[in-house]
């Protein structure tokens, strides 16, 4: 079999596929809370009610322990460098406990 000459990789492929469905910013949301889980270890991510990533790229975060919002408040920008360095890209601009 011949190969075409109008090759595209597949990650481009997808990658259009996803912006034209618009299942983007959905795939963006999964990514944050695996992202959020794996930073924050076990401990803290069973604490952690929900996580939802708004359009302005602020992450809201609600956790169960005031202790544990209080640590996390403190440790706020490390928690978002870790998070773009995680996710390749400067999608967390900010963090709300």
């Amino acid at each position: 079999m011949k190969r075409s000459q109008n090759t595209e990789p597949l990650k481009e492929i997808i990658d259009r596929l996803f912006k034209e469905f618009r299942l983007e910013r959905g795939m963006t949301k999964k990514r944050v809370e695996h992202a959020w889980r794996h930073i924050v270890g076990q401990l803290i991510s069973s604490k952690t009610k929900s996580i939802y990533l708004d359009k302005e790229g602020v992450l809201k975060v609600k956790i169960e322990s005031a202790i544990i919002r209080d640590e996390l408040t403190y440790a706020k920008e490390k928690l978002i460098e870790q998070l773009n360095k995680s996710l390749q890209s400067e999608v967390v601009k900010d963090i709300k406990f």
